[in-house]
């Protein structure tokens, strides 16, 4: 079990400024670059990155990225699915991704969770469906019936 930040002084909870910080740092650019509307792919990568650790270190939702990054919600899902290939393609990117997940999170059983929570694709599909209020055929019979008076 992971000791909590309330517990060890020295343990920070994860806030996003930390995590873009050291994104950058990682890849030897400015944080603001992070921030830039470019698509230049050394300001494109990290930023990818970035965002996908921010969603399931922080808790944030691809609205709250969005607005966060000056990105559309298309470009954040975009983003997420590209960590995921190029992790599982790409021997150079898994390596880099390790060693940031390593300096961000120094408990194996965090880095693990988090890392497993990133690079699955249907996590995002799983919240939206339990998310979703399914109400009974009868009800959406009616509530369609209603709409259709109404013009």
């Amino acid at each position: 079990m992971m000791p909590s930040h309330y517990v060890f002084p020295g343990i920070g909870q994860h806030s996003k400024d930390l995590i873009v910080k050291k994104v950058a740092e990682y890849y030897g650019i400015k944080t603001v670059d992070l921030y830039r509307k470019t698509r230049e792919r050394e300001f494109v990568e990290p930023r990818q990155l970035a965002t996908s650790i921010m969603k399931y270190a922080c808790g944030m939702t691809h609205e709250d990225l969005s607005f966060e990054f000056r990105q559309s919600n298309g470009t954040i899902w975009h983003a997420k699915n590209t960590v995921i290939n190029l992790y599982s393609s790409n021997s150079e990117y898994r390596n880099r991704v390790n060693e940031i997940m390593e300096i961000l999170f120094p408990f194996a059983e965090e880095r693990e969770s988090i890392l497993a929570k990133m690079l699955d694709p249907d996590s995002d599909k799983l919240k939206l469906r339990e998310g979703r209020k399914v109400l009974p055929q009868r009800v959406r019979d009616v509530s369609l019936k209603t709409e259709l008076c109404n013009y």
